[in-house]
């Protein structure tokens, strides 16, 4: 590899006083040196020392050791340290470029930030004991005075005397009472309720009909009138016999216009007819989903075997395919074994059956898709059974949760067809 003696000599010579430093005791003064020495050569020496890690095995040891025995371990070690050190260099290399790119990033960040705040010229204060005016512009806010004592009392005042023209409003009240039939009701009580006080009851009054059923009051003050008619025999009706009028106040959805002397108000009261002794039911009955048919007792209330009930109730319920609303279809159907039925449309007016119009059963189909879908059916119906004899009945069905059917039932075992309730002759 050397090829003549004056290459080997210089190689050898270049690095002897580094070779006498790893091997001579006292280390301090040379290892000082050597490092002087080391940053002298700089790039010239740290590219030679590369070279001497890579071919120092290929130096003949012998032909070294002759004149400088200590070459040979000086080149081993070096091979060995610049083997060991490299790739860590490389890595140490890396980390500090990385830091000093994050912090440029950041320092130039920083900077931006720093040149978009908003520059605040602070102007010297000067303190005087003549406020400086402001003339008006057109962008100028107006600024509204602040409330006098005098003015919160006129407010006041106003606000009282629309409290006291409310509950000070005159009343004229003029109405008429008669029986479901259309016919007039003498001797009938009316009450009246004045609302005419803010903070406590109002006042009442009282008076009754005369021979048409006519009656009113005058001459008191209110925001509101209530009036109820009642009479011994008489059932009241809700909505009917009960009502309320605006005067102090307008009308809305609980309060009616104040009627005229020519124009009276209507109160309708129910005639109770003769009462007579009759069965009185109230159950929940189970009723299948599929449709199975289930016979109820309308003496007892209770399912019975087919053949024997006094109706019919079906129910066919698919809740298992509900769509997104929760919704599913069913159907319900009500029959009269042997006999009919026909609804209910005033049930606070009449007690007495029809004597036709009654058809085999009635049904109900809700469809899913319907806008008026409900889960369950609640309506009133006269009743003609297979023995001839009449009741009326509410029956609800509930699809929805428990499956049932809820009767409420009067039955009069006479054939007669009135079936006016009373709880002093119901049949045990």
């Amino acid at each position: 590899m050397w090829k003549t003696r004056a290459h080997r000599t210089s190689f050898v010579g270049k690095y002897k006083f580094l070779a006498c430093c790893f091997d001579t005791p006292p280390t301090g003064y040379f290892l000082t040196t050597d490092l002087f020495f080391f940053f002298r050569y700089r790039i010239k020496s740290i590219l030679a020392l590369a070279r001497l890690g890579r071919e120092g095995q290929a130096v003949s040891r012998s032909r070294v050791q002759l004149r400088y025995p200590k070459v040979g371990v000086i080149l081993r070690r070096v091979a060995r340290a610049i083997k060991y050190y490299a790739e860590p260099m490389k890595r140490i290399g890396l980390i500090i470029l990385a830091t000093l790119s994050l912090l440029i990033v950041l320092v130039s960040y920083w900077l931006g930030k720093r040149s978009e705040r908003p520059t605040v010229t602070r102007l010297p204060t000067t303190l005087s004991a003549t406020p400086a005016i402001v003339p008006p512009t057109a962008s100028t806010s107006t600024i509204i005075p602040a409330a006098t004592p005098s003015m919160a009392a006129e407010r006041n005042e106003e606000a009282a005397k629309i409290v006291t023209g409310v509950f000070n409003a005159p009343i004229s009240f003029f109405g008429r009472v008669e029986d479901q039939n259309g016919v007039p009701v003498s001797e009938a009580r009316v009450e009246f309720g004045a609302v005419d006080k803010f903070w406590a009851p109002g006042s009442n009054y009282q008076t009754a009909s005369d021979a048409n059923g006519l009656f009113s009051i005058t001459g008191i003050k209110g925001a509101g009138l209530t009036v109820g008619v009642s009479k011994e025999g008489y059932d009241g009706i809700k909505g009917l016999s009960y009502q309320s009028f605006g005067y102090g106040m307008p009308p809305d959805s609980t309060r009616k216009a104040p009627p005229h002397k020519d124009a009276p108000a209507v109160f309708v009261l129910r005639k109770k007819a003769n009462t007579e002794p009759i069965f009185s039911i109230h159950r929940d009955v189970p009723v299948p989903k599929d449709g199975t048919p289930v016979e109820v007792s309308l003496r007892t209330g209770k399912a019975v075997s087919q053949g024997k009930g006094d109706i019919m109730i079906e129910c066919w319920t698919f809740d298992s395919n509900k769509d997104a609303q929760g919704r599913y279809e069913w159907r319900f159907r009500l029959s009269v074994p042997g006999g009919g039925l026909v609804a209910r449309t005033e049930p606070q007016l009449s007690f007495e059956a029809p004597e036709s119009g009654y058809v085999p059963a009635v049904e109900v189909n809700m469809s899913s898709a319907s806008i008026r879908w409900q889960r369950d059916s609640d309506d009133q119906y006269w009743l003609k059974l297979r023995n001839g004899t009449f009741a009326r009945m509410r029956c609800r069905i509930t699809t929805g949760g428990d499956h049932f059917a809820s009767i409420t039932a009067y039955l009069n075992p006479s054939g007669s067809r009135n079936l006016e309730y009373d709880e002093n002759k119901v049949i045990k």
